[in-house]
């Protein structure tokens, strides 16, 4: 009877141990797994418990789809932004009236990105004032009249800027011809020399009787943000020509 006691008290523990390892068993079986191991033993949960998790569990899949959804929508956004950065954005159609001593003119572009026009319609001339439309490479941005010689009948300037970072500006002129008629005027382009270093911003002004253009100069390495070669400026002066008004580069000067 001592030695039957004795081999029960030796098999408890194993016996015991082998009902905790049924139990694991058991309990991993029926979530799916199997595990032998008492160290991956997990207390049992009540049914309201499971549930919390089990919608925790789904609230994190739901959560787990929609940033692989955005992870998977990230390069088609950055796409789209990089897209942006890159292709021109459309301006409003430009619509100006200048008026000045007597004279009118209606300015009018649609300012497309390709193939834009540009419309003049002169009024109070004298000998015509017959509509003008010419092509336009850029994007009219600003009108304004000036008188540079001062005979009392203004000219016509018109400022165009291309689209994108750069915004590389262009100018167009019309003389009045003493309010007789309205005559493209040639303008005298800077030689290379004098363009190194530019990279747009141009501003365009008629200070007195002279017509500037100033632009900052880049320096290699600048950014298009952070030119550091300081400014270009370039001074006209209104002269007749053989054909039609010029305009010609009197002075440039960098500060």
């Amino acid at each position: 009877m001592g030695a039957h006691l004795a081999v029960r008290r030796l098999r408890q523990p194993a016996d015991e141990h082998r009902r905790l390892r049924l139990r694991i068993h058991t309990e991993y079986r029926d979530r799916g797994r199997c595990c032998s191991r008492a160290r991956h033993a997990r207390p049992r949960r009540s049914r309201s418990s499971r549930r919390r998790r089990t919608r925790l569990t789904s609230a994190k899949g739901l959560i787990g789809l929609a940033g692989r959804v955005a992870l998977m929508k990230l390069p088609l956004l950055t796409g789209l932004v990089a897209a942006a950065l890159v292709l021109p954005c459309a301006a409003k159609p430009f619509e100006q009236t200048l008026d000045g001593g007597g004279f009118s003119v209606r300015i009018e572009s649609p300012n497309t990105p390709d193939k834009n026009t540009l419309t003049l319609q002169p009024k109070g001339l004298e000998k015509t004032n017959d509509k003008i439309t010419v092509s336009a490479e850029s994007q009219i941005t600003r009108a304004f009249l000036a008188d540079m010689d001062g005979d009392n009948s203004p000219e016509v300037f018109i400022v165009l800027t291309s689209p994108g970072s750069g915004s590389y500006g262009d100018v167009l002129a019309y003389s009045t011809n003493g309010k007789k008629s309205l005559t493209p005027i040639i303008i005298e382009k800077p030689s290379k020399k004098d363009l190194a270093g530019y990279m747009g911003h141009d501003a365009f002004e008629v200070m007195e009787n002279t017509f500037v253009r100033r632009f900052p100069v880049y320096k290699q390495g600048d950014t298009n943000a952070s030119p550091t070669g300081g400014f270009r400026q370039f001074q006209y002066k209104l002269k007749p020509g053989e054909a039609a008004w010029q305009m010609k580069i009197d002075h440039v000067e960098s500060f």
